[in-house]
């Protein structure tokens, strides 16, 4: 038997399956802001079916105490009532609490005066740069910064110098030195004497 590698005409490709609905796929999900007397109190991660009860922990802070509320049948069962002010945002229990509204305003104070430092060091260090380094004198193409400094000639770059030819020798010519008096073949005379 041979392997057949031939495909046929008109056959589709793909999967089928990837359009078939897996009944047992969690749904996704999909977040959800709950709020209590018209606050928002938390962010669940996913939509809570109905009649889910959820337990809460909140931090709150008392600000008027001492009222007192009868209850019962008779009137006679007292209550105390207390004023509070809820500090933060509710969170699961387990979960881990999130920050209250002052460690949010101090967490920005320190990034704030975090990137101030920052800032200033660096103006510090770009003044001391400046202070250090003279100032760069053409682009990075080659072009004077300074509009009244002297263009290049135009054209290729190249000046053709003028060759002159004199038969009379250089006065540092070595070999013409020893013919004259007082000049050194070594190197030059010095006033004790000594040679280089």
């Amino acid at each position: 038997m041979a392997l057949i590698t031939d495909r046929p005409e008109n056959l589709p490709s793909g999967n089928d399956l990837d359009n078939v609905e897996d009944p047992d796929a969690p749904a996704p999900k999909q977040r959800t802001e709950m709020y209590l007397s018209g606050a928002h109190v938390f962010t669940l991660d996913d939509v809570p079916s109905g009649l889910e009860r959820f337990t809460f922990m909140v931090d709150v802070e008392v600000y008027e105490a001492g009222g007192v509320r009868f209850t019962g049948e008779d009137g006679e069962t007292r209550v105390p009532i207390c004023k509070v002010r809820r500090i933060g945002d509710m969170y699961l229990p387990g979960t881990t609490r999130p920050p209250s509204k002052d460690e949010l305003a101090a967490q920005q104070a320190a990034a704030k005066a975090q990137a101030a430092r920052e800032k200033a060091a660096q103006e510090e260090a770009e003044r001391a740069e400046r202070e250090k380094n003279e100032p760069p004198m053409f682009t990075e193409d080659g072009d004077p910064l300074d509009p009244d400094a002297p263009k290049p000639p135009a054209g290729d770059g190249i000046v053709d110098a003028e060759v002159i030819e004199d038969d009379e020798p250089w006065p540092g010519d070595v070999d013409h030195q020893a013919d004259k008096p007082g000049l050194s073949v070594v190197g030059p005379a010095f006033s004790d004497g000594a040679k280089s």
